[in-house]
């Protein structure tokens, strides 16, 4: 977040003045069941250690892979050669340089036409604003007041989302002796036709890949209420839509339903994942044949407790819809204070 102005007292640096970037190392000798330390790469948590890289605070960054993810850590831990940790100097405040960090455009510094990967001579060139560290951790405190209450609210809608998860499985695996019938009987099933290069980012209809995140597309080839399905890439992940929208070639649309649609959905969440696990093929990029989804068997409960099943979901779906809505404000008022607080457009006493 470099700006062309610096306020008073505010240095433009280098990060090599900053910090020293360290390579992660081979987990194999260090990696156990009931290690203590955790062990990091680009994407996560991975495992856990018997022995730890570091023991004092840190911002890593990916390596190769994820390379826009920063995170922190203040407790000891070990990284796998795909993450980067730091050895942050004395008179820099840690948790101000991973707010930093969330700042940076890291795809930017891309080195790699396939994979993404960063060097770190690269990073190490990177100038960044910096306030007298007095300003920087004040900075630090009062952005970590927003990623508390982020986590808290993450963490609501984690256990959140595990009462639904076992609220539906006990509702199904009391009913197992409904009649099941196979989903091609109850649905239209094709996929879309559509390359993902065709999205359009102010199109105004929807665009279903095979992605968790929805596009927009110029043109529509569907207007129905309809279930879209990954066929690849978030391999069978399932979403419900009621409008004109468009789909990609590797995404099973299925409408035209003979069933409820939310209640099918219900089922299908709770159990589709196991079935897709099973029979997935295997191959540079997983996917779903049609017949793992036409032989899907939909069990047929009595109108009231089918019923009773769609009222549970769409008020359980509701209240996971608000609780991400609120992380994502929360979200963007943090990034909204970051914008002011790490470029010094609004300062705080040092």
């Amino acid at each position: 977040m470099i700006m062309d102005y610096l306020p008073t007292n505010w240095k433009k640096l280098n990060l090599s003045k900053i910090l020293k970037i360290k390579h992660g190392k081979n987990q194999k000798q260090v990696e156990c069941d009931d290690g203590q330390y955790p062990i990091l790469g680009s994407g996560g948590l991975m495992g856990y250690a018997n022995d730890y890289l570091w023991d004092k605070p840190s911002v890593l960054i990916g390596r190769k892979g994820t390379i826009n993810k920063p995170q922190f850590m203040d407790k000891p831990f070990w990284t796998v050669d795909t993450l980067f940790y730091t050895d942050i100097f004395k008179g820099y405040e840690p948790k101000w340089l991973y707010n930093v960090f969330q700042t940076i455009n890291w795809y930017k510094y891309n080195e790699a036409s396939g994979v993404p990967s960063l060097s770190a001579s690269t990073i190490e060139t990177i100038k960044i604003m910096v306030p007298p560290f007095e300003e920087q951790k004040k900075i630090a405190h009062i952005l970590s007041t927003w990623d508390r209450a982020i986590d808290l609210k993450e963490q609501e809608c984690k256990e959140f989302k595990i009462f639904k998860k076992s609220l539906v499985k006990k509702i199904f695996e009391d009913h197992k002796n409904w009649n099941s019938v196979a989903l091609s009987r109850l649905c239209k099933i094709v996929t879309g036709k559509k390359n993902s290069n065709e999205m359009a980012e102010d199109g105004p209809y929807k665009f279903f890949t095979c992605a968790k995140e929805d596009y927009l597309i110029d043109h529509y080839a569907f207007d129905t209420e309809a279930l879209l399905i990954a066929g690849n890439g978030d391999i069978g992940h399932i979403k419900y839509y009621k409008g004109k929208f468009n789909a990609y070639q590797r995404t099973y649309v299925l409408y035209d339903f003979k069933l409820e649609i939310l209640y099918v959905k219900a089922f299908m969440d709770f159990k589709f994942a196991n079935q897709v696990e099973k029979e997935k093929q295997m191959g540079a990029m997983p996917y779903i044949k049609l017949g793992t989804l036409s032989n899907f068997k939909i069990p047929i409960p009595d109108t009231k407790t089918k019923q009773m099943i769609i009222d549970i979901m769409v008020n359980t779906d509701k209240k996971e819809i608000l609780l991400c809505q609120e992380i994502k404000e929360l979200k963007l008022q943090k990034k909204g204070l970051m914008q002011q607080l790490l470029t010094g457009k609004v300062r705080v006493q040092s």
